[in-house]
């Protein structure tokens, strides 16, 4: 469900907070397996892929212009 994306969401901020990049990055992954169309969590993935993966960040933050295309129309109101 879409309740367990915004779970890993909030669990790889805490990791992020704890220093655990790896353990962050699988949380993050999951979230978006579960709900791809996540601004937040996809940028916070992309930062921490842009230390660890830089290729992986730009696949990435090609995505994330892609699902942002679905919100300009509602981000203006």
């Amino acid at each position: 469900s879409f309740a367990a994306a915004n779970k890993y969401e909030l669990l790889g901020d805490g990791w992020v907070q704890q220093k655990q990049i790896d353990q962050a990055i699988s949380a993050f992954e999951k979230s978006l397996q579960i709900n791809s169309g996540q601004i937040k969590a996809r940028m916070l993935l992309i930062s921490l892929y842009e230390y660890r993966n830089p290729q992986k960040a730009d696949k990435e933050k090609k995505y994330l212009k892609y699902v942002e295309s679905f919100y300009k129309e509602t981000r203006g109101l």
